[in-house]
């Protein structure tokens, strides 16, 4: 079986609403090579004493002439000491061109203290590199010295290591290149602790041994070795010249170094920088076997520290990997602080040994001449033709011996992506991929592989991150090549998702014109400008005000409206919805954006969002727009007006939206409108109540009188009522949520509201809302203004008091307060005294007044901006620029935008590039198919295909009369009747509803075990009156839900917890979301209760679509997709109500009975004035159940009065079926009823329920006698007759099939039972 469509699982159902913690452990690790240190000085201290033994250490008779490549026997010891010094200076100029070189040839303790501390005092903070050659002198004391000269050269002076860490401060590198190398490192290392617990000179550096780095030829007691192929200083030559010693090295190893020229090493073609060179190219894939060495053997604090913060450092240090194998294999150990593991047997050596082994052979090629060929390049010839003339021919020769070693790790790296992502560690070839990020040629591959590699997770992320991937790609930023804009774009984006303290970096560096231009690419397809538009807007999170300033100069926020305006754009809907949150977080509290976006009316465009179709689009658009109306300028008439325009507008679209996700957001949203104007919203409050603080205030002021007589003070009493929450009181008081409904039920009737009171109308709304966890922030709000509505009474009272005596009453107070005359023409100043006209009158402005206290202005803590009273609308209060810079405290927030980052922490690669779905938020990116799907298993499959084979059985029996429907499978005793049930659709589960209780019976449950199952509250705020009145299930055969829907329109979607292969309940039941369906459909009266409302449910799965009607006018389709209302259909029938309802969109029909006996068929198909295709006017009461049957379409119809009708749709002008069940089906009852004794007819003469079963064409009708009776559509028989409930009960209240099987629940005041066939 293929995939199937299933509701409401998508990520926002399925996930917290919450921002994901990043889990890269080595996060810091990789920050530190961001600050890279610089090796700036290099010592060069040579101890050679050319022609002079040591004495400790005998050399051998053939023993080796080169030092740093230089013959030393060729010319005087002091010449050839000044070009061996010149050389290893030259060497490691090559490694590091702009260190400051010096050099000391034998020197004395007084000049190496003197270059020591130059060094350190020009390097400063930086590092410094003391290189040590000491072949020309003894071994290094036990007592940790080393060997220097007097001034003539004649003896040998010791020089402690204890002094040289004094003079050389840190951070420093060491190289040991001497006899019993590893003595030093030992000594060095116990001095530089001792050192740790000393202070030295103030303005002498401290040795620190973290920011020490050796290397040391061999260990303590071993001598360098002495070959006599290879150089004196072999351990030098690996660190300096890695390329050309390991060629040495190889053909020494071999033995055919007298099968090549002797030159050949020093004539190796080339640079090391460039890479289309052969030296070049060795010291490219030397480089990147070593790193890939490193990182695969070293951790990863200590691979960042040796490897990536110092270029120098990291030169020296692969060529050290290379240098322990050497050594090694000449009986050498090499030793290093920090100590690194052995890697001298690693595979990769292999290769390198075959590198070498071809470009000795292309190299001794190319050096030889070969007849009639002429070398142009490297794999080009001219070779001379046959013909008369002597033509010169262009051939290309493909060399055998090429190096495929970038390619053959590609093609390595793709392999792993396949096959070896299940293991989560990263791959041996990473590093390698980097380094093929150099190359022209594979650098498209390279980025789409570890595009793909950083898709798996934060991880992957962050093991590129230390394996030194951000300069590499952020250097690429400057290339114009089109092709790497894709996967360079998504390898940005997963960087800043894992760590968006990486937007720092594309600030400095301007790098985020590279996305803009991708933006503003009319030739790149909408599809691919999603991730751009992620990296824009992570760059401006957390308000960073210089990405801000910086994108309002690129004019970011035009770009952000053309591409919104783009019929394209507009069907990539996660394209919009970063560019709604890019624009959200460029307005958030920076005026300059807002006022651009005012003049270019760009809120305007993001309203347009607040009705799109898919709920992450409409929810972004609320985050932005709540960005906007969040600000911290001092308000002005036109910021007011927009302000309030936006925030009625947001309000009228979306306080009854379907999705949680967007009422929540619309809660954060309208709080910052709420919080700048909140002495308006306190006022309002206030005059909503009156009452209420009137009583409020005579208490006050009897308690205030109280204190003042005893004391002859004003006692501050604080009011009972006052609500003080914090972390621990999260409480909303009844008589708080009772002066709130009555406020809502207020505003409601009232004719005309005005701005104000429509957005706390809205407010209101929420506080109500049936989703938790938006009225717990929309009660946020709400106490906020009640405390300070309180806190303003009560400031009010207690100023009175302490300006009047005791002898003053606090009603004549009161009234000398407020004059019959409430305000003077041309003047908004309304609470300036009498007594002060005269004082007022010498003041020359507002400030004077201000100055002089005759005008004041009231501010909370909450809001450093705006005050508005009563309908003064243009009074605001003035602020400093100090206040204006602190930042408002949010009183309710969410997760949304950091959530909608996840979707980039989750594989999203294919999804966006290979239009492939591989997640739950495909709808965000596929427009084509955006819908979630899911697979059954394998027990679904064979569960449902059991089912379906039983129960066409069952039916096929049950309406030959062969088996009898009167097995009980479930009979329990219940404390309320119940008012609605459903069946599981595999499991044997009934769920019932006695308004607010969902209660889960098991039909097959074992003898001597409760057939409870399970039960859950469902019900919604009391004081709202509202009753569950349908149960519905849906997405039964993958991961079944329960919809509850109430009679005034609540739809509440359950998560049961299921477990996916079986029966069991995992966990408690969940609320997964809620919507308010009919709330903006004005309601028919039924009877006298206005209160009671009818609403019915239809559940479509294959469309996802719930058809809703009742006492409405209007049948309403509900998409679940969308989470928004699809389409109204007007009904003809303007003053009655629908009673009964049945839906088949497959077909598109729908059917609604109608309280007067009118039957309406609809084809959703046709524009709305011409869905009516048929109407039945047969029935004289009301219509009780209608069906639409799946196979031909036809049309069931049973009335209040027992008659039942079955049209077919081609013929419908007449039934094809007719019969009442009272009149024409019990004269003679079959011989398979339950109970023989034939009922009288004068009894039955109502019917209480009615299902339909269209599978089966079965009816069920329950009577008011208190039986229910089962009918074959197309026989006209009562198939069975069974009572339920005791005496004195009214029958059944609630009656379901199941939707194949031939089982039936009724429900009745006292009790559940469950009827059907014999399970065997």
């Amino acid at each position: 079986m293929e995939f199937e469509k299933v509701w409401f699982r998508e990520a926002r159902h399925t996930e917290e609403i919450n921002g994901n913690e990043n889990n890269v452990v080595d996060k810091e690790l990789w920050r530190k090579s961001k600050d890279r240190t610089k090796t700036v000085s290099v010592a060069l201290v040579l101890c050679l004493n050319i022609a002079v033994d040591p004495p400790d250490v005998p050399k051998a008779p053939n023993g080796p002439r080169k030092q740093a490549w230089v013959e030393s026997v060729l010319c005087s010891p002091q010449k050839s000491a000044n070009k061996i010094a010149l050389s290893l200076q030259s060497n490691y100029e090559k490694l590091q061109p702009r260190a400051r070189y010096k050099t000391a040839i034998d020197p004395t303790i007084e000049t190496v203290k003197k270059l020591c501390q130059t060094l350190r005092r020009n390097a400063k903070e930086e590092r410094v590199l003391f290189h040590f050659n000491g072949h020309g002198v003894p071994r290094p004391t036990d007592a940790g010295e080393i060997w220097v000269f007097n001034r003539t050269i004649t003896q040998y002076i010791p020089l402690s290591l204890y002094d040289l860490q004094s003079w050389m401060g840190s951070p420093t590198i060491y190289v040991w290149d001497c006899n019993s190398a590893g003595t030093i490192v030992n000594m060095f290392t116990r001095f530089a602790e001792e050192q740790q617990f000393r202070a030295l000179q103030a303005r002498s550096r401290e040795c620190k041994l973290d920011e020490t780095i050796q290397m040391g030829a061999c260990r303590a007691g071993e001598l360098i070795p002495q070959h006599p192929d290879l150089p004196a200083d072999l351990f030098t030559s690996c660190l300096t010249t890695p390329i050309q010693t390991s060629l040495l090295w190889y053909m020494v190893k071999t033995g055919t170094k007298d099968n090549y020229p002797p030159d050949i090493i020093d004539q190796l073609p080339g640079q090391l920088t460039d890479r289309r060179t052969v030296l070049g190219e060795l010291n490219w894939i030397f480089t990147a076997i070593t790193d890939t060495i490193a990182w695969n053997a070293l951790s990863t604090d200590t691979f960042q520290r040796l490897f990536r913060q110092d270029l120098l450092t990291a030169s020296l240090f692969r060529s050290f990997l290379l240098a322990e194998r050497i050594m090694l294999e000449n009986s050498c150990q090499v030793v290093s602080q920090p100590a690194l593991p052995s890697v001298a047997s690693h595979p990769l050596w292999e290769y390198w040994d075959y590198t070498m082994d071809i470009c000795l052979a292309n190299i001794s090629n190319l050096r030889c001449l070969k007849k009639n060929i002429l070398c142009i390049g490297r794999n080009e010839f001219f070779v001379k033709s046959s013909l008369k003339h002597n033509l010169l021919e262009i051939q290309t020769f493909e060399s055998e011996g090429t190096s495929n070693f970038f390619v053959d790790h590609l093609k390595a790296f793709e392999v792993w992506l396949k096959f070896g992502i299940e293991k989560r560690k990263p791959p041996n070839e990473l590093p390698v991929i980097l380094q093929v990020l150099l190359s022209q040629s594979h650098r498209v591959l390279a980025l789409e592989l570890l595009a793909k590699f950083v898709d798996l997770g934060a991880w992957a992320v962050g093991a590129a991150l230390s394996v030194g991937i951000f300069p590499y790609v952020l250097k690429l930023l400057q290339s114009t090549d089109p092709n790497l804009r894709g996967p360079l774009a998504f390898i940005w984006a997963k960087i800043l998702c894992v760590d968006p303290e990486c937007q720092h970096e594309l600030i400095k560096e301007n790098g985020y014109f590279y996305f803009i231009q991708i933006l503003n690419d009319s030739s790149t397809m909408p599809r691919m400008k999603i991730v751009p538009a992620f990296v824009m807007a992570t760059l401006i999170d957390k308000r960073c005000r210089i990405a801000q300033e910086k994108l309002v100069q690129s004019d970011y926020m035009t770009l952000c409206m053309e591409l919104l305006a783009s019929n394209e754009v507009i069907k990539c809907k996660m394209l919009c919805l970063w560019l709604l949150i890019g624009l959200g977080r460029l307005w958030a509290e920076y005026d300059k954006a807002r006022w651009n976006a005012i003049r270019n009316v760009a809120y305007e465009r993001a309203m347009d969002f607040l009705t799109d179709e898919l709920p992450e689009v409409r929810a972004a658009a609320v985050y932005g727009l709540g960005c906007f109306v969040r600000n911290r300028s001092v308000n002005n008439e036109h910021a007011t007006t927009i302000d309030n325009e936006v925030c009625d507008k947001m309000c009228e679209k979306c306080t009854f939206d379907g999705s949680v996700l967007v009422r929540a957001e619309l809660t954060v949203a309208i709080q910052w409108f709420v919080i700048d104007f909140e002495q308006r919203f306190s006022e309002l409050f206030i005059q909503l109540n009156k009452t209420y603080f009137a009583k409020q205030f005579e208490t006050m002021s009897q308690r205030s009188m109280n204190g003042f007589e005893q004391n002859g003070n004003l006692k501050l009493s604080e009011s009972k009522a006052i609500i003080r929450f914090g972390d621990g009181d999260e409480t909303f008081p009844d008589f708080l949520k009772k002066m709130v409904y009555e406020n809502m039920k207020y505003l409601e009737n009232k004719a005309f509201n005005d701005p104000f009171e429509r957005i706390w109308l809205s407010l209101l709304y929420l506080c109500f809302d049936s989703f938790p966890y938006v009225s717990t922030m929309a009660r946020r709000l709400i106490r906020h203004i009640y405390e300070l509505a309180t806190h303003n009474r009560e400031h009010k009272l207690n100023k009175i008091k302490s300006s009047v005596s005791p002898d003053i009453g606090i009603e004549k107070a009161m009234a000398d307060r407020n004059p019959k005359v409430k305000f003077l023409v041309g003047s908004p100043m309304t609470n300036i005294e009498q007594k002060n006209v005269e004082q007022l009158k010498k003041c020359a402005s507002i400030n004077d007044m201000l100055n002089t206290g005759l005008l004041q202005t009231s501010s909370t803590s909450f809001t450093p901006k705006r005050n508005i009273y009563g309908s003064q609308s243009g009074r605001y209060a003035r602020v400093s620029e100090e206040v204006i810079d602190q930042p408002v405290e949010a009183l309710v927030t969410t997760k949304f935008s950091e959530w909608c980052s996840k979707s980039f922490q989750e594989p999203i690669f294919k999804t966006i590039y290979e239009e492939v779905s591989t997640s739950t938020r495909n709808s965000l990116v596929d427009g084509s198919c955006p819908f979630t799907k899911a697979k059954p298993t394998d027990w679904a499959l064979h569960t449902y295909e059991g089912l379906r084979q039983k129960a066409a059985v069952d039916v096929e029996l049950f309406k030959n009369e062969k088996i009898r429907c009167d097995v009980q499978h479930l009979n329990v005793n219940v404390q309320t009747p119940q008012t609605s049930m459903v069946w599981s659709m595999l499991r044997p589960y009934l769920f019932t509803c006695d308004g607010s209780i969902v209660s889960i019976f098991n039909s097959e449950r074992a003898t001597n075990v409760s057939p409870l199952k399970a039960w859950f509250d469902a019900s919604t705020e009391g004081i709202l009156g509202d009753r569950i009145t349908e149960l519905m299930v849906a997405n039964g055969l993958t991961h079944e839900l329960v919809m509850t829907g109430s009679m005034n329109g609540v739809l509440k979607v359950w998560d049961l917890q299921f477990h996916e292969h079986g029966h069991e309940i995992e966990g408690q039941p969940e609320l997964i979301t809620t919507a308010h369906l009919m709330k903006d459909q004005s309601r028919i009266k039924l009877g006298k209760d206005t209160s009671k409302n009818l609403t019915l449910y239809r559940w479509d799965q294959d469309f996802g679509s719930l058809v809703t009607s009742g006492n409405v006018r209007v049948c309403r389709i509900w998409d679940a997709w969308a989470e928004q209302v699809q389409r109204d259909i007007n009904l003809r029938s303007k003053s009655e109500v629908v009673s009964a309802m049945s839906v088949n969109l497959s077909n598109n029909l729908i059917s609604c009975g109608f309280r007067d006996g009118v039957v309406n068929v609809l084809d959703v198909r046709l524009p709305a004035k011409e869905c009516e295709i048929m109407k039945f006017h047969e029935f004289g009461t009301a219509i009780m159940d209608c069906a639409i049957t799946p196979e031909n379409q036809g049309i069931i119809v049973g009335s209040a009065d027992g008659d039942f009708r079955f049209w077919e749709p081609r013929m419908f002008q007449e039934p094809v079926v007719e019969f009442n069940v009272f009149k024409d089906t019990f004269s003679s009852p079959p011989a398979t009823m339950r109970f023989s004794a034939t009922p009288k007819t004068k009894e039955y003469q109502t019917i209480r329920a009615v299902d339909i079963q269209p599978h089966g064409q079965l009816i069920s009708c329950a009577t008011n006698d208190g039986y229910f009776r089962l009918f074959d559509v197309c026989g006209k028989k009562c198939l069975a007759q069974t009572k339920v409930g005791g005496e004195g009960q009214k029958g059944p209240t609630a009656m379901r099939f199941h939707s194949h099987k031939v089982m039936l629940g009724v429900g009745t005041d006292k009790t559940v039972c469950a009827f059907g066939a014999p399970n065997s």
